[in-house]
């Protein structure tokens, strides 16, 4: 695979392809916070009904369950908002060795030898939380985290390949449960020792195709994008 970057290199030159070029991602925090006001209502309907119960099988009145509801929510909305503000947004670095992904905490490096297809990359999903055996509580669980993935999104079109995800140490330790579930809700890549992640693109850019991120990936991947076959033993 490093010949068809080598083969592309000289043709990349003329196009200033050549020197890594930073892209923002376009998804700003207001508009993803908007998009989690109906995740919100859900959360408050079943954790209105799951406090109720609790405290009702202690002897305290529901509207106590009710409070505890609304306090959860808002809890989550300013945490939600925090994390969004200092994790700021992500950034996608691309270069002649490859793609990069990152935020404040975390990194995804995939070099275009490793990227295997253009197509729908897998996202990290809502985190996991242990429920123990209450059906309500599994039910509820599986209702808010549903709505998650399909309010937040679980797929975005991008890179599909052996991406390489990585933390800082001061990455908050919720994330590091959320990636620690994800990397091993999947098969390990032996190249890499984890499950492997793509890196979306619609995210910097929703018309990436036709932009300045498309003539990177065509002009080293260009097997993916219509272009001429990887030479022969190069994979």
């Amino acid at each position: 695979m490093s010949r068809i970057v080598e083969q592309t290199t000289q043709a990349g030159r003329s196009d200033g392809l050549t020197q890594p070029e930073t892209f923002t991602s376009t998804v700003t925090t207001g508009a993803t916070m908007k998009r989690m006001i109906p995740l919100l209502v859900l959360m408050f309907l079943v954790s209105a009904v799951m406090f109720s119960l609790v405290v009702g099988a202690i002897g305290l009145p529901a509207i106590t369950g009710v409070i505890l509801a609304v306090a959860f929510c808002a809890f989550m909305f300013v945490a939600k908002r925090r994390q969004l503000d200092t994790k700021g947004q992500h950034s996608l670095v691309l270069s002649p060795t490859g793609a990069v992904m990152s935020d404040l905490y975390s990194r995804v490096d995939l070099p275009w030898e490793r990227v295997r297809s253009i197509g729908e990359v897998e996202l990290m999903r809502a985190i996991r939380t242990p429920t123990g055996s209450s059906p309500l509580a599994e039910i509820g669980t599986a209702v808010v985290r549903g709505t998650h993935d399909t309010m937040m999104g679980t797929r975005a079109h991008g890179l599909v390949g052996g991406g390489l995800l990585t933390l800082t140490p001061a990455a908050p330790a919720l994330l590091k449960i959320q990636v620690k579930q994800f990397l091993g809700d999947g098969p390990a890549d032996p190249a890499i020792g984890q499950r492997p992640m793509g890196i979306p693109l619609a995210p910097f850019d929703p018309d990436w195709q036709n932009g300045r991120i498309g003539r990177w990936v065509r002009e080293y991947r260009p097997d993916l994008a219509g272009g001429p076959p990887p030479r022969e033993g190069v994979r």
